[in-house]
């Protein structure tokens, strides 16, 4: 079976977004038949810094199964007409340091979190055993700083912990109100689905 490898910075990432690359190739692909292997966790900003990508690039290698990979990270205040492609050179250039430049690959930029996302779709009707009754998405979701906080002002609980709680958002987020609220969470949506379109389906 083919098998898509995230690279992820966050703890909470480390389940939320497999369960998020499933989803979104399940209900907006129709590809039951990929596998997402367990999340690499590379330290906050360390995709960044020099060496980096291609040491995230060469611990997805080392794994047994590795037929693509997608590589997310945020950035609080970086803009992603700008930095989303220079993540994107960054991931290339690892990828040719270590002789492999046909494997299938993608980098998304989360802008300005994860939990963007799920302010973009705060009205989700799978929301609604956590979040305060009537909840809807603040305006421009993407233009604000500090999303685990604002999200924390609608949660019925008295906090929010992403290592515990972002699997929980990412398993009942409604994925076509988040794509419509969130453009990183859209480019998001469209790598998965070309890189699993890229692999012939197991029926044919």
């Amino acid at each position: 079976m083919v098998t898509i490898l995230p690279v992820v910075e966050g703890h909470g990432e480390v389940r939320s977004i497999p369960h998020l690359i499933r989803r979104v190739l399940q209900e907006a692909a129709q590809r039951y038949d990929i596998d997402v292997g367990h999340a690499i966790r590379q330290p906050s900003g360390s995709l960044w810094t020099p060496g980096g990508m291609e040491r995230a690039v060469r611990l997805a290698l080392a794994r047994p199964r590795c037929d693509a990979l997608l590589v997310l990270t945020d950035r609080e205040d970086g803009c992603p007409k700008t930095d989303g492609p220079i993540l994107a050179q960054e991931l290339e250039r690892a990828l040719r340091s270590v002789g492999c430049t046909e494997m299938l690959a993608a980098a998304v930029l989360a802008y300005r979190e994860v939990e963007t996302w799920f302010l973009a779709a705060l009205d989700s009707p799978g929301f609604q055993t956590f979040v305060r009754p009537g909840s809807a998405p603040p305006a421009h979701p993407e233009s604000r700083r500090d999303a685990k906080g604002w999200l924390e002002q609608f949660l019925l609980a008295v906090a929010y912990d992403s290592s515990a709680d972002q699997l929980t958002f990412a398993a009942r987020l409604n994925l076509t109100l988040a794509r419509a609220g969130s453009d990183s969470f859209d480019k998001f949506c469209r790598e998965v689905i070309r890189l699993g379109s890229a692999f012939p389906s197991a029926g044919l």
